[in-house]
């Protein structure tokens, strides 16, 4: 299993820090992979599933989606696995949007498409059925500022958004991470809970009650569509246990300093304000 560590340089910074798929994480061929067909997959694939069957228009959402761009995203998609999963057997489709849908399950990453038309850039379509607090139903059809509009210091990349923008869809690809802190291992983290479901615990924030953190990674690709002047999105995530933070000093130690070096705009966002002393606490190697 591949693992990533974005906080090691103890910073929490929330600009794109694009690299170029293929930077060496040191976790070898993986590092040039898209798609991560690991034995954690199976339970990823799952998740997705159960998140659909509440309701589908809960994390999948489409606006103004042409028909070129849902097929260069499935073309895309279909090329990659041949390379980074081989053994993927494919479904077959009619629509280059039914593509999309099922090649999205059966592979462990969620899929966002931003398409740009007239100068004018929207997000597309999402299969996101693992989302980090937000809904995709409030972020489809907006634009990349819109949708980034809520993150703490935006306003540097707000600025030269539409180079951005050009970046994402004639260039790359492009890999980058963010990370948080849960109190579950639950992929499915929507804002909204399910019915019936209680709304603290959904939340998945609840440190002290759980005794646990567990270190949420999102390995986030960001693939060029030049031809349809478009760009594909796909999100992977991975987790560290509070035990395995805990026992390595040299992970332990930056996270400290990260969580600490956050602004309180930071710490809101991310769902810890009022809960970093509690982390700090769980941090504390058992020997302390």
């Amino acid at each position: 299993m591949p693992i990533f560590t974005p906080w090691k340089n103890g910073r929490y910074e929330t600009s794109p820090g694009l690299k170029p798929l293929g930077t060496d994480f040191g976790n070898g061929h993986w590092d040039n992979c898209v798609f991560i067909l690991d034995e954690t997959a199976p339970r990823l694939i799952a998740a997705k599933r159960e998140s659909l069957k509440e309701r589908e228009s809960k994390y999948r959402q489409v606006h103004h989606l042409r028909t070129q761009v849902a097929e260069a995203a499935a073309n895309v998609i279909q090329q990659r696995l041949a390379l980074d999963a081989p053994h993927v057997d494919l479904p077959t489709r009619s629509t280059p949007i039914d593509r999309l849908d099922a090649y999205a399950l059966h592979i462990p990453e969620d899929l966002a498409i931003v398409a740009v038309e007239n100068g004018i850039d929207w997000l597309a379509y999402t299969h996101l059925c693992a989302p980090s607090h937000w809904s995709p139903e409030e972020k489809i059809g907006k634009s990349f500022t819109a949708v980034h509009q809520p993150v703490p210091g935006f306003e540097k990349t707000a600025n030269v958004a539409q180079k951005m923008i050009e970046t994402m869809t004639q260039r790359g690809p492009f890999v980058r991470f963010v990370w948080g802190m849960e109190s579950d291992d639950r992929p499915n983290h929507h804002p909204v809970a399910p019915q019936g479901v209680d709304q603290d615990e959904w939340w998945g924030r609840r440190f002290s009650e759980e005794g646990r953190f567990l270190v949420r990674v999102e390995r986030q690709c960001l693939i060029p569509l030049p031809s349809v002047n478009a760009a594909l999105f796909t999100i992977r995530l991975f987790w560290w246990t509070m035990e395995e933070v805990r026992a390595t000093p040299e992970l332990r130690l930056p996270l400290l300093q990260a969580l600490n070096g956050m602004s309180p705009q930071e710490q809101s966002y991310k769902g810890i304000a009022g809960r970093l002393p509690e982390i700090v606490h769980l941090l504390e190697p058992p020997n302390a």
